[in-house]
């Protein structure tokens, strides 16, 4: 029997290139890495011309633009990427927020004209826009922390 020899091939590693201190991150000079954005300008007046909707007064409810469906067909991104954008572009923020009293605005007056039952709106209400469900209670009477210490020590004492 014959015996085969094995060889190892060594492959050599390519020596990346060493940065110097001085070509570091710099935050000031407002350096970005990854691929870039996506974001145009014109988004702005996009978003603004989706939401333009005039609420409804022939007695029909009228469609409710929504944030995620305007994300997905007309921006065709994540909508963690269009949360980004809102956060970095202050005019795309500024536009998303006057959409959202659009929406708000088509909602009250649909309801106020009576094209919802109460309970609908009243849920689509808090999970779309910033309105909550708001109940004042009133309480009477005082209370101390002095005489209800007194009081339970002598409850303590009335059972030994």
């Amino acid at each position: 029997m014959e015996e085969k020899k094995t060889t190892k091939k060594t492959i050599k590693k390519k020596k990346l290139p060493v940065k110097k201190k001085s070509e570091k991150y710099n935050p000031q000079l407002n350096q970005t890495f990854g691929r870039p954005t996506q974001y145009k300008p014109e988004y702005c007046q996009l978003i603004l011309d989706y939401f333009d909707i005039k609420p409804s007064t022939d007695g029909i409810p009228c469609d409710i633009p929504f944030m995620t469906r305007f994300v997905r067909k007309e921006l065709k991104v994540d909508y963690s990427t269009f949360l980004d954008w809102v956060e970095k572009h202050p005019d795309f923020a500024q536009s998303v927020n006057t959409c959202e009293k659009i929406v708000k605005e088509i909602l009250i007056t649909n309801s106020l004209n009576g094209l919802y039952q109460t309970k609908d709106f009243k849920f689509i209400a808090m999970n779309l826009t910033d309105m909550t469900d708001k109940s004042e209670v009133k309480h009477s009477g005082e209370m101390s922390i002095g005489s209800s210490l007194e009081e339970a020590r002598k409850r303590i004492k009335e059972n030994e």
